[in-house]
């Protein structure tokens, strides 16, 4: 049990940053919940701990529940913890050049882009799925599938996106009071992008796909995810999956049959 300890305070990153694996909020509240647990409870492979506002927690040790009342961590944030070192993640910029390599080796890049934009209606819908059900590994997973297809969008329409964004930052928005409301607004940007598509105007495009996508990230932060994450987590995912590219569209290979 010690041993343990010792691994998660020596190798495992202690920054703050909700929501993601390998992470510990407060060191102090972290210590408390495992001088509680027994040798037993340690013996698992990867410990996650919930610690939500106002309400008993829940340690979640693969498929065994252990209730504690531990008002103390009443008004912490979600904590997360894995055995493992923390994997290298990608910034958004690195993410963006990968992608294109990924889709140019599948020839999505000479695609069709309005079957690519038919894609990014896919995966919000599949966002708003999850975020109504409440399925945090579907919202995360969905969050990371709707940027890629931005960015595979954005490089079939020979945008800079990264420059874009940089572009839009500097119209200043009013925040969402609410994660429907900021989803909402994901696609109030993308009717704009396909309206002025239809319409030939290709500078409001890149100017409202940029908005867009950083409307994804406000949604994300609502969320109490980071959509860099949820991108690095869907890069890994697609990273080395065979497929072919049909009618604009990439099948998976699991899906050729």
């Amino acid at each position: 049990m010690q041993n343990t300890k010792d691994f998660i305070n020596n190798v495992v990153t202690t920054d703050i940053k909700p929501n993601q694996k390998h992470w510990i909020v407060d060191k102090q509240r972290f210590n408390f919940v495992v001088d509680n647990m027994s040798e037993e409870e340690w013996q698992a492979e990867h410990l996650t701990v919930y610690t939500l506002q106002k309400v008993k927690k829940e340690i979640d040790l693969h498929g065994y529940d252990l209730k504690l009342s531990v008002e103390e961590m009443a008004n912490s944030l979600v904590v997360d913890i894995c055995f493992r070192p923390k994997e290298e993640e990608l910034t958004l910029p690195q993410l963006v050049g990968k992608l294109k390599v990924w889709a140019e080796e599948r020839g999505l890049l000479t695609a069709n882009p309005e079957v690519q934009f038919t894609k990014i209606y896919e995966e919000l819908g599949e966002t708003a799925t999850a975020m109504n059900k409440n399925w945090h590994d579907e919202l995360i997973d969905s969050i990371g599938d709707l940027q890629v297809t931005i960015i595979i969008f954005a490089h079939q329409m020979n945008i800079d996106l990264l420059r874009e964004i940089d572009n839009a930052k500097l119209v200043k928005d009013k925040p969402s009071n609410s994660k429907h409301e900021a989803f909402t607004k994901i696609g109030i940007e993308l009717g704009k992008v396909a309206e002025y598509a239809f319409d030939g105007l290709y500078k409001p495009v890149e100017y409202h796909l940029a908005k867009a996508f950083l409307k994804v990230q406000h949604f994300s932060l609502r969320c109490n995810l980071d959509a860099t994450d949820c991108l690095n987590k869907a890069y890994n995912t697609i990273a080395n999956r065979g497929g072919k590219t049909i009618n604009g569209t990439f099948v998976k290979e699991e899906d050729l049959r």
